[in-house]
């Protein structure tokens, strides 16, 4: 605990002299005359008074909050800051900088305990330039590391082709035989020398990035405990306040992030802990009357995962009230008022409503309140930094909100799309899968375009909207075409398709600020601009979700024509498994639908089989994990072949790393399913969307 305790204040340090820099350099202004920012000064009081709570410094955190009170004030009145309210501003600044002094003051007998640390202050933008040099220096690595395995590739191909000379020589016995398999021995050993040294500087060269990122990381990286640890007074002075018994855990706490996305996501948080306490947990007479336990349950999360900083608020109590949400959002002109028989919009849906600017139950302003704020906050906060919040409900009972942000706002894993000559891209952690829907798998439900899909066992209905179309860069022109890609993207148990001329891959990208007015601009994320000066409009998911929960996108049924009839084909599918247990059992599954099956052990022996086979293989099953040659190395090799490289392959492995499949994805795979989660139905369902 004393090394928390210490990086809070190291944090608190720093962070209280700049804000009390920028409010005494806003008030000089004032006093001379110029305008200043009103909101900016109450958002660093507002910043400070919490900051000064997490070190449990009160006289501190009572001077910000009347700091803050003093400048809402003022706001309120729409006046300019006067002399009484200077002079006020000033003395609470005074008192915040004596006290800070009492707060650091040494201990007498530990005043020459060690020796001073040295510290430097860099500029934050400096940070991220070396962050984005750096991540451009992964980006080119992985290319090398790329050409490495290459030049493995051509190193087996040419020692294969020595052996042939070696062959043919030995059995034509001539001079010039003889020479050939000299000169392609002499080759085979020189790309093997090549292959070894380039081998052996990628190595270096990823080895020294890594111990610039792990530099880099201890620079622009901050545990979560500088920002949420300490929170459990404010949690308890909250509770005490509503009435309500609960147990507070806070877990994550060593989570690394960017200390400037960790301080933005604080305030969101405290509102969320503040709603959680105010319209979560219920009182004691109401938990006994629904049989749980006296005491309510309220935990903080924050966890780094797949290059996300997932933060969540969950409660034990009811859950969200899904009749008032729809009430309020009614009285608010949110929703329609639903007419007799109609039913009730879904879960989903309502659920998205709450984070509307417009949805907010406002509550009294006092020390603690959210100033009549509602859950719009936290959505404007996670979309500031690059992110989506989102609400769930938790079984048997209770609540969780999600605020999901890359690690990175600026650097991004991103799903590639082209539709005409327009290209996108969406946050690859929002997209469960990408498949491919033939024109007679749309259908009409209530008015929106769907196709249903088999997921972990279940058939699960699909609203479908083309990208173009959702950010209003549709030219309109129908494109036929028997067959369209749609990426299924996910947020809680809401699902929606987006389809797409194609999918270009997934790769990360810095993602840039993209100024863009209009009814669409929430969608818009970001921008990625390629080499060749084209530019990717980056696509905001959860923005996209909500909409599609308030049914406010153009889910006309995408342009496709159905193939023309033809006669039946009994079509090939290539088995690569190692395990002789799975090649068994998926070749069974699929001789009994009809399907002519062809089994390979690893890699190389598939290789073997397409390249000499009698008949056309229609696509391919392949494990990952293989002697010889892995299931990577295969879709690799395939991809760069151009008489292979239209073969649909489907990755079938128990590796379930979100890793695995981004590079599964990246590598070209259409479709990538998990051995855990077998279901035969969704191997079938898969194969047959393919062909």
């Amino acid at each position: 605990m004393a090394d928390i305790r210490e990086q809070l204040l190291a944090a608190f340090e720093v962070e209280q002299s700049e804000h009390v820099e920028a409010m005494r350099a806003a008030l000089a202004r004032a006093r001379a005359g110029q305008p200043i920012d009103m909101r900016e000064v109450f958002r660093r009081a507002h910043s400070l008074k919490g900051a000064a709570r997490a070190v449990d410094a009160p006289a501190i955190e009572a001077a910000a909050h009347a700091l803050e009170a003093l400048f809402a004030d003022v706001s309120a009145s729409g006046a300019a800051l006067d002399e009484p309210a200077l002079d006020g501003a000033g003395r609470q600044l005074d008192v915040i900088e004596r006290e800070v002094k009492v707060l650091f003051a040494p201990a007498p007998d530990m005043a020459d305990a060690r020796p001073a640390a040295g510290f430097l202050r860099v500029d934050s933008e400096h940070i991220q330039v070396l962050a984005t040099s750096l991540h451009e220096l992964s980006a080119d690595l992985a290319l090398i590391e790329s050409s490495s395995d290459r030049l493995d590739d051509l190193q087996g191909q040419a020692q294969a082709l020595a052996r042939s000379a070696e062959a043919v020589a030995a059995r034509l016995a001539s001079s010039e035989t003889s020479a050939l398999a000299a000169e392609s021995r002499a080759l085979a050993l020189a790309l093997a020398a090549v292959a070894r040294q380039q081998g052996q500087m990628a190595w270096a060269a990823s080895q020294a990035a890594a111990r610039v990122r792990g530099e880099m990381e201890r620079i622009a990286l901050a545990p979560a405990a500088s920002v949420f640890a300490g929170l459990d007074s404010m949690v308890r002075e909250l509770a005490a306040s509503f009435s309500r018994d609960i147990n507070f855990h806070v877990e994550g706490l060593d989570t690394q992030a960017d200390r400037k996305l960790l301080q933005s996501l604080r305030d969101p948080v405290i509102h969320l802990l503040r709603n959680a306490i105010a319209h979560g947990v219920e009182s004691a007479e109401a938990r006994a009357a629904a049989r749980k336990p006296p005491r309510g349950e309220i935990v903080l999360r924050i966890e780094a995962k797949g290059g996300r900083l997932i933060v969540s608020v969950q409660d034990d109590g009811a859950g969200p009230d899904l009749k008032r949400i729809e009430a309020v959002a009614i009285a608010r002109g949110l929703l329609p008022q639903r007419v007799f028989g109609q039913p009730p919009p879904t879960a989903e849906a309502l659920l998205a409503i709450v984070f509307s600017p417009e949805f907010s139950t406002a509550a009294g302003v006092d020390k603690l309140s959210g100033r009549g704020l509602g859950l719009s906050v936290v959505a404007e906060a996670a979309r500031a930094a690059g992110g989506e919040a989102y609400m769930t409900r938790r079984a048997p009972w209770g609540t969780q909100v999600t605020i999901s942000t890359p690690l990175s706002a600026a650097h991004q894993t991103l799903l590639f799309a082209k539709e005409g000559r327009d290209y996108f891209a969406l946050p690859s952690h929002a997209v469960e899968r990408v498949v491919r829907v033939g024109a007679d798998a749309f259908e009409e439900l209530d008015g929106r375009s769907v196709f249903r899909l088999q997921i972990a066992g279940n058939q699960i209905v699909i609203p479908v909207v083309s990208l173009s179309n959702a950010v209003g860069v549709s030219d309109g022109a129908p494109r036929e075409r028997p067959f369209v890609h749609v990426a299924v993207v996910r947020q809680g148990e809401q699902r929606l398709g987006l389809s797409a001329e194609s999918f270009e891959g997934v790769r990360a990208a810095t993602v840039t600020t993209l100024d863009m007015a209009g009814a669409v601009s929430d969608l818009v994320a970001g921008a990625v601009q390629f080499d060749d000066e084209a530019v990717a409009v980056v696509i905001d998911a959860g923005a996209l979700m909500r909409r599609a929960a308030r049914g406010e996108l153009d889910v006309r049924t995408p342009q496709v024509t159905a193939p023309q009839a033809r006669a039946a084909t009994r079509h090939t599918v290539l088995i690569v498994d190692d395990s002789i247990t799975t090649r068994t059992l998926e070749k069974s599954i699929l001789e009994a639908q009809g399907y002519r099956v062809l089994v390979s052990v690893d890699g190389v022996d598939a290789l073997n089989v397409l390249r000499t086979a009698t008949v056309q293989v229609d696509v391919i099953i392949a494990d990952v994990e293989m002697p010889r040659m892995d299931g990577f190395q295969l879709l690799q090799t395939l991809k760069s072949d151009p008489h292979l490289a239209s073969v649909p392959v489907v990755l079938m492995t128990s590796r379930s790393d979100p890793s695995d499949v981004q590079r599964g994805l990246e590598l070209g795979a259409d479709a990538y399913l998990v051995k855990q989660d077998f279901d035969q139905r969704e191997l079938l369902t898969t194969i047959g969307q393919l062909l």
